[in-house]
């Protein structure tokens, strides 16, 4: 008898405990994000579609003016990357071996009681 109340009592407690936002198949949260629709997707991939149309009309232009520009002129211009490419990357070792100090703020935490 007192396994049967057991379990009786196992029972009824989960039933009161079920979610009630389950269908029998699937969860449903209102309060999440829902998925994005096909409409969502569709205009996405327009915006990637013009992106594309836009970099590629100005490709044949890039390619012009790199064909044209003077060998000297390409180097510098190289070099100039090289560097943009150097200084962020190396930033963070050049505060570190400097002894850079870098000034840290301190925000006042507001606590608003309801």
């Amino acid at each position: 008898m007192e396994r049967r109340l057991a379990t009786v009592k196992v029972v009824t407690s989960s039933i009161h405990e079920f979610p009630k936002h389950f269908d029998g198949k699937r969860f449903y949260n209102p309060d999440a994000l829902q998925a994005p629709g096909y409409l969502d997707a569709l205009r996405r991939k327009l915006a990637i579609g013009v992106v594309t149309a836009l970099a590629s009309a100005c490709t044949s232009t890039v390619e012009w003016g790199a064909d044209h520009v003077p060998e000297k002129r390409m180097g510098v211009f190289g070099l100039v990357l090289i560097l943009f490419g150097f200084v962020p990357q190396s930033t963070q070792y050049w505060v570190v071996l400097l002894e850079v100090s870098i000034p840290t703020y301190r925000f006042a935490c507001i606590i608003v009681k309801t």
